[in-house]
């Protein structure tokens, strides 16, 4: 059990380059990769708990992803690449760049979309939350 975890840790560190940097970062990415997984299975109330309620868009955002699922069929997100940047201890960007493939819900057409989205998370009350995002809108259907 202790060799899994520590591979986890290890491969995190690697993928992410964050060797030499802030155990926050971590536990950001751990949580903001447990979002992308959600979204992607279509888990929508766990998606809209990663959500800061005091963000602008709130509303749209939560409207957006339930949209999503249901218009967007058997849908992968595929991450291309992913780099985090601390700006305090309690804050990190993620940049994002990803491939979703989903079969759309009117003529089962199988379509792909890529982008590359900013992600602003901030740890509130021991939980790190969304709070902002910016660039090309990944929920979107």
């Amino acid at each position: 059990m202790l060799r899994l975890v520590l591979f986890f840790l290890v491969s995190t560190l690697v993928s992410v380059g964050l060797a030499n940097k802030n155990i926050n970062h971590i536990e950001a990415l751990a949580q903001f990769d447990k979002f992308i997984l959600d979204f992607s299975q279509g888990k929508t109330s766990d998606c809209i708990h990663f959500f800061d309620k005091a963000m602008i868009g709130f509303e749209e955002l939560e409207t957006t992803i339930n949209q999503a699922h249901l218009k967007q069929k058997n849908m992968t997100v595929k991450k291309i690449e992913r780099t985090a940047d601390g700006i305090e201890a309690d804050i990190v960007v993620v940049s994002f760049q990803w491939e979703k493939t989903h079969h759309n819900h009117l003529n089962l057409k199988r379509v792909t979309k890529k982008g590359k989205t900013r992600f602003f998370l901030q740890k509130l009350n021991n939980t790190w939350k969304l709070t902002g995002l910016a660039g090309a809108n990944l929920f979107r259907p």
